[in-house]
C-alpha cells in the first residue's frame, strides 16, 4: 500500500455526509466505480443524511429524461413564438408597402376608359342615405350641445345623437328635392335612390370615379394604351404578392382558424396552431 493511500484512508472518516454524496455523484458523472471507502467509513450518525442525498441523486437521475423532454418542448415553444413574431413583422412590412402603393402612387388609365367610368358613375343610382352622410360630414352648423370633448384633449367631436339627427335632416331635404324634381330619383320599396349625376351636377361637381387600388388616376392618352396595360399589370402583380402574405386582419383575428378558403384562412390556421401549442 502506498503512503498516500494511508493518508487518504485517514481522511475518509472525517468526510461529511454531503461530501460523501458529492464523491458518489462525481464517480457517476465520470462513469467510474465509486470508492467503496465512501460507504464503509461512514459514521452511523451520517447514514440517514447520506441516504437522503443519495435518494435525491437517484430522483434527479430518474427525472433526467423528463428534463430533456421539457428542454425540447421549450425549444419548440421558442421556435413557435419566433414564427408568430415573423408573421407580425411580415404583416407590418406588407401593410406599409401596400399603403404606400395605394396612397402615394396613381393608378394608370386611358382617357377613353376614364370617360367610360365617368359615364357609368353619372348613371349610378345611389341610396339617399349615402348622400345624406356626405352632407352630414360637410355640415358646419354644429351647436355647442352637439359636441363632446375628447379624452386626448384634441378638437371636440360630434356626438352620435347629433350626427344621426343631422343625417336624418339631410335625408328629408334630399327627399324634398327629389319630390320637386330638382334631383332625379326613384324609390325601391322604402329606399330612396338618387341619380349620382344629378346630385353632383347640382353641386357643380363631377360624379367621383375611384381607382380599383389607389386614391387617384393617372390619365394617359389612348395612344399609350400599351404602357398603361404594362403598368397596370405591374401594379396587379405587386398587389397579388402582398395579399399572399399575412395581413393585420388575419393576425388580429387570432384564436380561430376559420373555415373559409384563401390565403387569409391559411394564415389564421398557422397562427391558431402556433398559439394553441404555445398555450
Amino acid at each position: 500500500m502506498k503512503i498516500s493511500d494511508g493518508r487518504i484512508d485517514r481522511l475518509y472518516p472525517a468526510l461529511t455526509a454531503k461530501e460523501r454524496a458529492l464523491l458518489v455523484l462525481r464517480a457517476w458523472k465520470q462513469d467510474e466505480e465509486e470508492d467503496q471507502r465512501i460507504r464503509l467509513t461512514i459514521p452511523s450518525g451520517q447514514i440517514n443524511e447520506f441516504n437522503l442525498y443519495i435518494d435525491l441523486l437517484n430522483g434527479a437521475c430518474d427525472l433526467t429524461p423528463y428534463v430533456h423532454a421539457i428542454g425540447i418542448m421549450i425549444d419548440q415553444m421558442d421556435m413557435r413564438y419566433g414564427w408568430l413574431l415573423t408573421l407580425d413583422l411580415w404583416a407590418i412590412h406588407a401593410f406599409k408597402l401596400a399603403d404606400y402603393i395605394w396612397s402615394e402612387t396613381k393608378e394608370p388609365i386611358t382617357e377613353s376608359e376614364y370617360r367610360r367610368r365617368q359615364e357609368a358613375a353619372r348613371a349610378e343610382m345611389v341610396p339617399a342615405t349615402e348622400f345624406a352622410e356626405l352632407l352630414a360630414e360637410e355640415h358646419e352648423g354644429w351647436a355647442a350641445a352637439d359636441l363632446k370633448d375628447r379624452d386626448d384633449g384634441g378638437e371636440p367631436t360630434v356626438t352620435t345623437a347629433a350626427w344621426k339627427r343631422v343625417r336624418k335632416e339631410k335625408e328629408r331635404e334630399l327627399a324634398v328635392l327629389v319630390g320637386e324634381r330638382v334631383l332625379d330619383g326613384d324609390r325601391k320599396g322604402r329606399r330612396l335612390l338618387i341619380n349620382a349625376g344629378s346630385f353632383y351636377g347640382r353641386r357643380g361637381e363631377e360624379a367621383p370615379v375611384w381607382p380599383d387600388w389607389g386614391l387617384e388616376f393617372d390619365i394617359v392618352p389612348d395612344a399609350k394604351a400599351k404602357e398603361v396595360d404594362r403598368r397596370c399589370r405591374s401594379r396587379e402583380r405587386a398587389r397579388e404578392a402582398l395579399i399572399q402574405g399575412p395581413s393585420f386582419a388575419a393576425l388580429l383575428g387570432r384564436g380561430s382558424a376559420g373555415d373559409s378558403g384563401g390565403v387569409e384562412s391559411k394564415v389564421r390556421r398557422i397562427v391558431a396552431i402556433h398559439e394553441e401549442r404555445l398555450g
